[in-house]
């Protein structure tokens, strides 16, 4: 007898929509590209660019350039931000075994950037009153022989 024929349908069923949903889980690409400042054209490293809806994304190298692999195949917003910069979204399309190459320019938010503003407050104070230990020496308590002979030590 067949054996196809003893298995019932059902099961024949479960099983082939089981595998239909596992390769799609399965169809993956990956995303990559490079992030440069819109005026210069130049390459900005440290950009993070991150796809919604995912824990997936990336920072871009010394040279501008990142990858994004395993992503599922299908359309997908990236986001991509860094300090100083204005943050922009870009659709994408990801196919199945396929790598998506892309270009992002992205514009300086002077506006976005706060001031810093370091100050500092020092009182005047006497060699007791300082916190840390404190030599005082002169110049004739200095070798001057010592800095010459580590010289030709070295």
């Amino acid at each position: 007898m067949n054996l196809i024929a003893r298995i019932p349908k059902r099961l024949l069923l479960a099983a082939g929509i089981f595998l239909s949903v596992a390769t799609a889980a399965l169809a993956q690409g990956q995303l990559e590209g490079t992030v440069t400042e819109s005026e210069s054209e130049s390459a900005l490293p440290g950009i993070n660019i991150g796809i919604e809806g995912t824990t997936l994304g990336a920072a871009t190298d010394a040279d501008g350039t990142f990858l994004i692999e395993r992503i599922p195949a299908g359309s997908h917003t990236i986001r991509v931000s860094g300090i100083g910069y204005r943050e922009t979204e870009r659709d994408i399309t990801i196919r199945d075994g396929a790598t998506t190459n892309i270009t992002v320019e992205l514009e300086k938010d002077i506006l976005g950037m706060n001031e810093v503003i370091v100050s500092a407050i020092r009182s005047a104070e006497t060699i007791d009153e300082v916190p840390a230990s404190v030599s005082v020496i002169n110049s004739r308590q200095i070798d001057p022989g010592i800095g010459s002979a580590a010289f030709i030590c070295l």
